[in-house]
C-alpha cells in the first residue's frame, strides 16, 4: 500500500498528487483489494482478492508505524451459490457480502452478509 502525501492543490482547490512523492505505507504481503479501517478500534482489514476473496487479514494499531497484523482468517470463497467479494466492519465483528448472481427478482444480483467475531 502507498500513501499520496498532497502536493498542493489547484485552481479550483483539487489536491494535487505525483508519483515523485508516493510512499510506502504499509506491506500486507498481497494486494489490498476490499479494505476497511474502524475507527473506534485502530484496526484495519484487507482481503486478498476481489473476485474469489479467500482470506481476510486483520492488522492492529494500524495509525502507528508499529501497526502489525494480528490473524488471517480463511472465508469460503463460495456460500450458498455466491461469491465472496466486499467486507465491511464495525468495532465487534466484520462482515463478508457473497453476491449472488441471477436471484428471484428477474435476474438481480443478491446480496448475503456473513458476520465472523
Amino acid at each position: 500500500m502507498y500513501k499520496f502525501p498532497v502536493n498542493g492543490f489547484d485552481s479550483k482547490g483539487n489536491p494535487l498528487y505525483s508519483t515523485a512523492s508516493m510512499e510506502v505505507f504499509a506491506n500486507v504481503g498481497h494486494g489490498a483489494y476490499s479494505m476497511k479501517w474502524v475507527q473506534e478500534t485502530d484496526m484495519y482489514l484487507v482481503s486478498n482478492n476481489l473476485e474469489n476473496m479467500t482470506a481476510v487479514d486483520i492488522w492492529e494499531n494500524w495509525s502507528s508505524p508499529s501497526r502489525s497484523k494480528v490473524r488471517s482468517v480463511t472465508i469460503k470463497p463460495s456460500l450458498a451459490g455466491g461469491q465472496a467479494r466486499q467486507l465491511t466492519a464495525d468495532k465487534d465483528y466484520f462482515y463478508i457480502v457473497y453476491i449472488m448472481d441471477g436471484g428471484p427478482d428477474s435476474k438481480a444480483n443478491q446480496e448475503k452478509s456473513v458476520f465472523i467475531k
